[in-house]
């Protein structure tokens, strides 16, 4: 596998994504939105239980683990359906390219602009009801691993 090739995919997902703002204003938009309907939920969920438990470090933790990898998976998806109905898929391979590399760049850049995502969610959830990642401890390591494997 050519880094280089890799890196040629990426920059093309970001040139896409810098030259549409169709693209880029829905990841900070249901991301907003989810932070909102999940954050009220947990809010609620803490005011109706009388155990004790607070529901807004598991909840919306689990929500931002959950949208982080739905994000990526979407991303990788959605820029595979995109280079395929405009006919572009073709053009790749015509160069050395290979499957490999082409689903490699993808990840690369739907993990990126996923993290994006995930930080714009953390500060939300942050400003607006007060979660902080600290409270997780040692349960983000294999998260962590995941990412940088």
């Amino acid at each position: 596998m050519s880094v280089t090739r890799i890196a040629a995919v990426v920059l093309r997902q970001i040139y896409l994504m810098r030259g549409s703002v169709a693209r880029v204003l829905p990841l900070f938009v249901w991301i907003g939105l989810d932070m909102v309907l999940w954050g009220f939920i947990t809010r609620y969920l803490n005011g109706i239980t009388a155990s004790g438990i607070n529901f807004v470090p598991r909840l919306l933790g689990a929500v931002f683990f959950w949208d982080f990898f739905i994000r990526v998976m979407q991303g990788v998806t959605l820029a595979f359906f995109e280079d395929v109905w405009s006919r572009n898929f073709l053009n790749f391979f015509a160069t050395p390219l290979s499957i490999s590399e082409y689903v490699t760049g993808l990840v690369v850049s739907s993990i990126a602009t996923s993290l994006i995502g995930l930080s714009v969610m953390l500060v939300l959830a942050t400003m607006i009801f007060g979660l902080s990642f600290a409270v997780y401890g040692l349960l983000l390591l294999p998260f962590v691993l995941v990412l940088f494997l």
